[in-house]
């Protein structure tokens, strides 16, 4: 059985580094899947540590150093599935790289929120756990719609997303597909079956909150 791209199976190819076409559509994926988490838990973190006027190039760069952090073979190869989760595993390097930016621009820190962040960052409460959690929520439902492609037909896919993503109804997905409803209805049963088993595969039980 085919699993999806999971984020085990990404750091997996993407160190496969002699395999460049490979490489290179693996780093893309993983890249947007899980960019806006990490760029949520960087700024959490600089909040937490009083730094609430951070520019947002600076932001971007920690960002890519975390992302750096995760092909180094010291820590994108220190990520054991029995020792934690995932979310926590990349968390806990966006915090080692925040502090490595401020200890190198001590006499940088701003009181100016960045723009778009004002009311969190205005928050007695820390908001960016949440916010992030539901990031790495967002970025691990894109792996498993991602594996879900993979493993149907390209027109199961579509009436799913159609369906299901999109919130059309099925009768209307069925006289612009020109197709029978019930194999609208056929296709979107096939795709949540199989969405079922993706989810309850190694790699995306126990990192998913629903």
């Amino acid at each position: 059985m085919v699993f999806p791209e999971t984020p085990l199976t990404l750091i997996g190819r993407l160190k496969q580094q002699d395999m460049a076409r490979l490489w290179e559509s693996s780093w893309e994926e993983f890249f947007d899947l899980y960019h806006q988490a990490v760029r949520v838990c960087v700024i959490g973190n600089f909040h937490r540590h009083g730094w609430k006027g951070v520019d947002a190039c600076h932001v971007e760069d920690v960002v890519l150093r975390v992302f750096h952090s995760i092909l180094r073979s010291g820590e994108g190869s220190g990520f054991d599935p029995e020792r934690g989760r995932f979310r926590h595993f990349l968390s806990a390097i966006c915090q080692r790289r925040v502090v490595d930016f401020i200890r190198s621009h001590k006499n940088d820190a701003r009181q100016e929120p960045l723009d778009g962040h004002e009311a969190l960052l205005t928050s007695t409460e820390d908001p960016f756990a949440k916010a992030a959690d539901e990031a790495f929520n967002d970025a691990l439902l894109g792996t498993m719609l991602s594996g879900l492609r993979a493993q149907v037909s390209p027109r199961v896919f579509m009436i799913f997303e159609l369906v299901k993503l999109n919130g059309e109804e099925p009768a209307m997905v069925a006289e612009q597909l020109g197709v029978r409803r019930a194999v609208v209805d056929n296709s979107v049963f096939k795709a949540l079956q199989k969405l079922r088993e993706i989810a309850k595969s190694p790699e995306i039980r126990g990192e998913i909150d629903l």
